[in-house]
């Protein structure tokens, strides 16, 4: 009996709407990535990341993730930086061989 393997790509997408008096979101320069990027306030990094308020705050100061301080204190994050952390933890591909079907 010849066996078969499958390959399963599953793939996903995410629609973030950051809108309302609150919501912290902005343009600005991020001198890591050289660029003008997105930056997220931390409740904005954590839903995006999915991780809770102080993981981002862990990852911006392991230098993780990039971030700004602005000049009323208020901290915003590097919203490239967070989806490349997200793409790296999170491969797109996944490949798995069944043990039952071995």
């Amino acid at each position: 009996m010849k066996k078969r393997r499958a390959h399963i790509t599953v793939e996903t997408e995410r629609v973030m709407v950051i809108s309302g008096p609150h919501a912290a979101a902005a343009s600005l320069w991020c001198d890591a990535c050289r660029r003008e990027v997105t930056m997220f306030g931390v409740d904005e990094a954590s839903a995006f990341a999915g991780v809770s308020n102080r993981a981002i705050f862990q990852l911006a100061e392991s230098g993780a993730i990039h971030f700004v301080e602005t000049p009323e204190g208020k901290a915003l994050f590097c919203v490239a930086s967070l989806r490349d952390l997200i793409q790296a933890q999170n491969p797109r591909l996944l490949y798995e061989v069944r043990k039952d079907k071995q």
